[in-house]
């Protein structure tokens, strides 16, 4: 019975430092969530060099926050003009809207990281501002919508 107790314990053990661990790596690789116009820019500016090396969104940190914030931001734009009691209404009838923003339909993730990279060297204030603020910037928000 103490041979499976001190197994248990070594098991338990190795797990808690195997946790602690990932914890620790994660918290280095960065933060866990797009809040700011800076991790944005740093989650994209990374995943346009994950991308150029051949890197996909299972082996890169990087390119998976850029996409997933950016096609997060693309798709409730996409559900805010359909449901009716959220569309909202503006003059501009272009193909290429995903409601106020301008997303490109032929453009790859890539480019579309590119675009965040670009407006932020342009707009360093935009670091400072929610990730939104950025995006819609590099998207060219009409505003008002």
């Amino acid at each position: 019975m103490d041979t499976s107790r001190s197994a248990y314990a070594r098991l338990r053990a190795t797990l808690f430092t195997l946790f602690a661990l990932l914890v620790l790596a994660g918290t280095a690789m960065g933060k866990p969530r797009v809040e700011s116009g800076r991790d944005l820019y740093n989650a994209c500016q990374q995943a346009v060099k994950d991308f150029e090396v051949g890197k996909t969104p299972q082996d890169s940190v990087a390119i998976y926050h850029c996409n997933h914030f950016l096609s997060g931001l693309f798709r409730s734009h996409q559900v805010m003009t359909r449901n009716r009691l959220t569309a909202k209404q503006h003059s501009n009838e272009d193909a290429d809207r995903v409601q106020c923003l301008k997303v490109p339909q032929a453009a790859s993730f890539r480019q579309l990281a590119q675009k965040v990279v670009n407006q932020a060297e342009w707009q360093p204030e935009l670091l400072d501002q929610p990730a939104t603020e950025l995006a819609f910037s590099a998207f060219d928000a009409l505003n008002p919508c």
